[in-house]
């Protein structure tokens, strides 16, 4: 895992823009897949913001990684 990939998993959530570089995934995908529901995610105000815990329960990391 590389550094600044560990000093995102510590921020407690993400933003899309953030999870399409751990995931390597385009504009288009990401946001189909919230919009499909594949993404839990919740909104503050404007903003898209993604539990960085649902995101490691989907890699397969633990929380203490």
């Amino acid at each position: 895992m590389t550094d600044k990939l560990a000093a995102l998993l510590l921020n407690p959530t993400l933003s899309p823009l953030e999870v399409r570089t751990i995931l390597r995934v385009g504009h288009n995908s990401i946001y189909s897949a919230i919009a499909a529901g594949e993404i839990e995610h919740f909104r503050i105000g404007g903003k898209i913001k993604i539990r960085t815990s649902w995101l490691k329960r989907q890699l397969g990391i633990s929380e203490a990684a």
